[in-house]
């Protein structure tokens, strides 16, 4: 059997290159859309913003972002109290998430006791939109912590063990 010389056929390298091209262009155009909702309970309407539910929103952001998935967030909601019900009523209206191609919620609740400027409770929820499936529901205690950079590692870690509920 004789062998091929790639060099000698420029025409196949081009389709070669062309289809490899497109085949990694198609993997990345078909990344799932997330979108993070951040609500605050137990803190006075007029305090102001709170550096640990910053820390929670900005650790989404940067780990799936990382993780190559396309992300987007509303600004924190802040309520007087836990939410009765579903979260993700409180959180966003479903058609108009899927009216805008988001694939997935994930909605994190800080539950602020008053007396205190940190989480008592964190719970975690993750849903598809398409479905109206819940994937995921979680509920962790508030840690105190002795850096905001110790804090931002943490939340980074707990975060990872949340992207692959996201398919």
């Amino acid at each position: 059997m004789p062998i091929i010389h790639i060099e000698e056929y420029p025409l196949i390298n081009r389709i070669v290159f062309a289809a490899a091209f497109s085949f990694f262009l198609a993997a990345a155009a078909n990344a799932a859309m997330v979108s993070f909702f951040v609500i605050e309970a137990g803190l006075p309407e007029n305090a102001g913003s709170n550096q640990h539910s910053a820390q929670w929103e900005n650790a989404f952001m940067d780990v799936f972002f990382d993780a190559g998935y396309i992300i987007s967030n509303a600004p924190v909601l802040r309520v007087e109290a836990k939410p009765a019900g579903d979260l993700l009523t409180a959180a966003c209206d479903i058609h108009e998430a899927r009216a805008w191609g988001i694939d997935y919620i994930l909605v994190a609740l800080l539950d602020y006791n008053t007396e205190m400027r940190i989480p008592e409770k964190i719970s975690f929820l993750i849903y598809k939109v398409t479905s109206n499936e819940r994937l995921f529901e979680r509920q962790i205690d508030g840690k105190t912590y002795r850096s905001s950079r110790e804090e931002y590692d943490d939340i980074k870690t707990i975060i990872r063990g949340l992207v692959p509920y996201i398919r």
